[in-house]
């Protein structure tokens, strides 16, 4: 089983004021168009955390070397075809996987505020996400809940015998199944340290959380 997501128009901002923390949330900024897989790093200021996530862009100059411009293009890409909640750019990674030795595998995407969050200061939170199928490399037929959002001190670099957290800032605790739509997680939280990072994917250890195909 196999169950991946796009992730775009990230909003995180102090509960009472307009500021947005997170900076290029929509993707939109690049220092160059992705031209193979595993290149979120291109969108500026995102990283993978754990695994190998990808750069979807209407940008695409995959052909240049080679590859078919549909597995890292918008709408048409490796993992199904969707439009941008905004602009022309999205990221997409797996919620959960296992390969062919039975080893199971999340991927995680973050970057760092573009300041620290204020102990005890709530935050508004919001993100959208959809799920994908027939996509050029993969088709997903699963979807899964419990896509989240953390706050850390640190880059959260997790490899795969790293012990999940089990919690989240806010979470999606349903499995989205319409792969045309953008679904929005939103929530208010209040830090408790003056994290500077913050890490979206799959938080939860699978007896917590449900898959549906």
């Amino acid at each position: 089983m196999k169950t991946a997501s796009l992730l775009t128009a990230l909003l995180l901002g102090l509960a009472a004021s307009a500021q947005n923390l997170v900076q290029n949330g929509s993707f939109e900024e690049y220092t160059e168009c992705p031209d193979f897989l595993s290149q979120v790093n291109r969108a500026t200021g995102w990283s993978s955390y754990r695994g190998s996530l990808d750069y979807f862009n209407r940008c695409d100059t995959a052909d240049s070397v080679g590859i078919a411009s549909e597995l890292l293009g918008v709408p048409l890409n490796a993992f199904g075809w969707q439009q941008p909640a905004t602009g022309d750019a999205y990221t997409g990674g797996y919620l959960w996987t296992e390969n062919l030795f039975g080893g199971q595998s999340r991927e995680h995407l973050g970057a760092m505020l573009a300041e620290p969050l204020q102990r005890g200061v709530p935050v508004y939170i919001s993100f959208k996400v959809s799920p994908t199928t027939g996509g050029v490399l993969e088709d997903m037929r699963w979807s899964m809940e419990g896509v989240g959002l953390r706050f850390t001190m640190a880059p959260y670099l997790q490899n795969g015998l790293s012990p999940l957290p089990n919690n989240a800032a806010v979470y999606m605790s349903y499995a989205p199944m319409d792969t045309s739509a953008w679904y929005q997680v939103s929530g208010i939280s209040v830090p408790d340290s003056a994290y500077q990072y913050v890490v979206l994917g799959n938080f939860f250890a699978d007896s917590l959380i449900s898959s549906v195909r």
